[in-house]
């Protein structure tokens, strides 16, 4: 595996600081963790939420 220098991702992050690009960057990243803590907190989501997502789940048993 090829280790990428420290000096190229920093030049990478650089580019993505303070860009609209670089706030979408980061607004993405916070929904995937966001979306990711319903996952691990099933109690988050709405009683409508958590309805659709049981009901996916019971029809992939199926």
């Amino acid at each position: 595996m090829t280790q990428i220098p420290q000096k190229n991702i920093r030049h990478i992050a650089s580019l993505f600081k303070n860009t609209v690009l670089g706030d979408l960057v980061y607004s993405a990243a916070l929904f995937g963790l966001f979306e990711m803590s319903l996952s691990w907190f099933p109690g988050l989501r709405t009683p409508h939420e958590a309805y659709t997502e049981a009901k996916k789940i019971v029809s992939k048993s199926k």
